[in-house]
Parts: C-alpha cells; structure tokens; sequence
C-alpha cells in the first residue's frame, strides 16, 4: 500500500487528475491504474508494477476479477456507476524494498490493523472483495 505523492505523474502513471490525487494524497491505496485502450488486465498489472513501483519483472497468480456496481457517493443522481476489477498478487523479486517516487510512503501493509478511515479511493472495499479482513 501506498501514499501517493502528489508531485508525481500521477495522470499518466494512475489515470488521476489533479482533483483526484489532492483528494487522495492523505489515505493508503493500492498501486493501480485504469486499463489503457487496447491493453489487457495482465499487461496492466506489469504497467503498474513497473510505473509505480519500479518491478520491471514480476511474477503474477491469475487475477481475481470482481465486478460491482453501486450508486456514487459523491454524485447518485448520474445512477449506477460499475467497476470491474482485476486483482493480480504478485511476487516481488528478492530484495526489493517498498521504496519508489511516486509515493512518499510505499510498505506492506496489514489490512486487518489498519482503520478503515486511513484507506482512500475505496481501496478498503477492493481488499475486502479479495478476501482481507478490514481493520
């Protein structure tokens, strides 16, 4: 998990505009991007490992897709807003330590220790979806 600094190129790296990294800056999130056009969710995966945290190789399971679709808290009068999402582990290579620019604190994070108000982006609900249980 992660802390997202603000100074990085977060449109590119993580499909975030400026009013949504400044809405973000403060939580822990997952490293993750929206899929570019044309790209599948495994090469999304190696993207962001390789953007985000610097893994040019890594090792991926399958993924875990979960699919939902839910009023938006910020915005029920557009109706449904619907994610779907790929969850990929991955095995990071031996002595790798959480530590790249993007983000101005990067570690393992135990999610079952961690308040539920300290997760951003709704990432909290995508740990729960893949199995972990919230803080």
């Amino acid at each position: 998990m992660g802390k997202l600094d603000p100074r990085a190129p977060w449109a590119e790296i993580g499909a975030l505009d400026p009013r949504r990294v400044a809405l973000n800056t403060s939580g822990w999130m997952l490293p993750s991007c929206h899929l570019l056009y044309f790209e599948s969710p495994e090469t999304a995966a190696r993207r962001v490992a390789n953007e985000q945290l610097g893994i040019a190789r890594v090792e991926l399971e399958a993924p875990r897709i979960f699919s939902e679709a839910y009023p938006p808290v910020r915005h029920p009068e557009r109706g449904e807003h619907w994610d779907l999402e790929f969850l990929f582990r991955g095995v990071v290579p031996a002595g790798w330590r959480p530590h790249h620019p993007a983000w101005t604190e990067l570690k393992f994070l135990d999610p079952s220790a961690t308040p539920r108000v300290e997760f951003t982006r709704s990432h909290d609900q995508v740990l729960e979806l893949a199995g972990f249980a919230i803080g």
